[in-house]
């Protein structure tokens, strides 16, 4: 720990002040950010605890930056991007494309589920859920868990979004009828 806060101090990556009790600290563990070149080259970097991506469209560029970090941190370069998180990414010809179908098939596979039937529609039509009626559920701890891994697929499948969320307001107390 102590290390790496002596590297972010080095790097000036943050300005780090005594903690007091009166903060509110918030973490993250996300930094996106963006180096725009004089000659009108956008890099962008993305990290994520230990990982990084670094991308742009001039591949001379990317390399001299790459290099660079080389000279400043002990790096490993695994090449071209496929896997980042539980996001797949795709090449062809035509561009980059994100999937999660292996996080969906072990999610799936997580929660006995992955030999049912697909539907058209992610939640039941014309059945209001509430907060009080149905029996508890038994293993809250995995609805809870899956409520938060659907949260997470919601990144390549948007149209999910409204079906989890309205699940996700059941989380404190959680029925079968959820």
């Amino acid at each position: 720990m102590a290390e790496e806060l002596s590297v972010l101090k080095k790097n000036r990556t943050w300005s780090l002040v005594p903690y007091s009790n009166s903060m509110n600290v918030v973490g993250n563990k996300w930094v996106f950010r963006f180096k725009h070149n004089i000659d009108g080259q956008v890099i962008f970097v993305l990290i994520y605890v230990d990982d990084m991506i670094v991308t742009g469209i001039n591949q001379v560029c990317l390399q001299v930056f790459i290099d660079k970090l080389h000279e400043l941190f002990a790096l490993k370069d695994l090449g071209s991007i496929h896997l980042f998180l539980g996001i797949e990414i795709v090449r062809d010809a035509t561009g980059m494309y994100l999937t999660q179908s292996k996080y969906i098939e072990d999610l799936l596979e997580k929660t006995v589920m992955l030999n049912t039937k697909p539907c058209p529609t992610p939640a039941a039509v014309g059945k209001p859920l509430a907060a009080l009626g149905g029996e508890p559920m038994k293993n809250q701890r995995l609805y809870k868990s899956v409520i938060g891994s659907l949260q997470y697929v919601t990144h390549t499948r948007p149209y999910l979004a409204f079906a989890i969320n309205k699940l996700n307001q059941f989380l404190q107390s959680p029925t079968m009828i959820h």
